[in-house]
């Protein structure tokens, strides 16, 4: 997996159900650590929080509904805890090639 891709990730706390996330890890650390950076993806659009960037639905991403890129919400989960999302339901390109596109300025 690399930085961009989409994947579902399960939170401890609030976040605590299966959602979307996005890696935001530099992949140039590739096997060399033990934890991976994700920010969480919610379906609760906040058009009043800039430091959100939103996500539309595009075949590339996977995502079914506009979404928002949780980034005051930062996470770092040990590796492997994060998995490509379930085809079903998603785009048909490979987990690899699903990456987050912000739309907007």
């Amino acid at each position: 997996m690399k930085r961009g891709d989409i994947v579902v990730i399960v939170a401890h706390g609030k976040l605590g159900r299966p959602r979307p996330a996005v890696i935001v890890q530099a992949d140039e650390l590739g096997d060399a650590t033990t934890t991976m950076l994700v920010c969480p993806i919610t379906s609760d659009v906040t058009e009043k929080l800039p430091i959100r960037p939103i996500v539309e639905v595009d075949e590339g991403n996977g995502l079914r509904i506009r979404s928002q890129i949780m980034t005051d919400k930062m996470l770092a989960l040990r590796s492997g805890c994060a998995t490509p999302p379930h085809p079903r339901g998603a785009a048909t390109s490979p987990p690899s090639s699903r990456r987050a596109a912000r739309s907007g300025p």
